[in-house]
């Protein structure tokens, strides 16, 4: 919430998630390793071991305007489905917050994913020689992440393994 208002800060919502602890992104200055988050204040270490403190806002505004953008005739990577699959962590986390005991359904973080502010534009810039669309990448995307979390990757999540599909939610111990 925003200082003197009782309504929630909508802004603070909208970077919920883009972040995760130990992954590595990157501003004007190079790349950074996040260190840790505590509601809208992240703490984060550049390669040459400065660490540094600033708001999620920011921070993600500078990296989502970092990323190449297709529209404005910037080069744009083209993202595999292994790399997107750490987005699966945080559109399930997000879940869990508003559904503290409820496994995320299959078709749920599918759609999570592709509203995701990072992951939705990464999906949509997938080449998949099968022809799939965005919602079928999605899918690829969530058994990319199934896969790891059967390896050992993923121990801080459950599967309810009853299902058809795919649900996850915050491992509860």
């Amino acid at each position: 919430m925003s200082a003197g208002s009782t309504k929630p800060n909508k802004m603070a919502k909208e970077f919920d998630g883009v972040f995760i602890v130990g992954e590595t992104y990157a501003d004007h200055i190079g790349e950074y390793r996040v260190i840790s988050l505590n509601g809208s204040r992240v703490v984060y270490e550049y390669k040459d071991g400065v660490r540094k403190e600033g708001t999620t806002e920011i921070k993600v505004r500078i990296y989502k305007n970092l990323l190449p953008r297709a529209d404005a005739g910037e080069d744009t990577a083209y993202p595999s489905y292994r790399e997107i699959t750490r987005f699966v962590a945080d559109v399930i986390r997000a879940y869990n917050k508003e559904h503290p005991k409820t496994f995320m359904p299959f078709e749920l973080m599918k759609t999570a994913l592709l509203e995701h502010p990072v992951a939705g534009p990464r999906i949509a810039r997938i080449i998949d020689r099968s022809g799939k669309d965005p919602d079928g990448k999605a899918g690829v995307v969530i058994a990319f992440f199934s896969r790891e979390w059967r390896n050992g990757k993923h121990d801080s999540f459950e599967r309810d393994d009853s299902s058809n599909h795919f649900c996850y939610r915050v491992r509860k111990d």
